[in-house]
């Protein structure tokens, strides 16, 4: 999205964590484990948010 990037067109730091964030829910949804299951049984997989990246990421444009 180009709201996650700045003038260069390079990706913020903290879109990262929101595009893992957003891609570990859809994962445990489809294995059968919603927001509400998760919490219940008090499963937070996430420990830390750490992240190695070759480069920044880009915007296409």
């Amino acid at each position: 999205m180009f709201f996650d990037t700045d003038c260069a067109g390079v990706v913020h730091n903290i879109a990262y964590l929101r595009f893992i964030e957003t891609a570990r829910t859809h994962l445990l949804a489809k294995i059968g484990l919603d927001l509400k299951s998760i919490t219940e049984n008090q499963l937070f997989p996430a420990r830390r948010p750490n992240r190695d990246r070759l480069s920044s990421a880009r915007h296409s444009r």
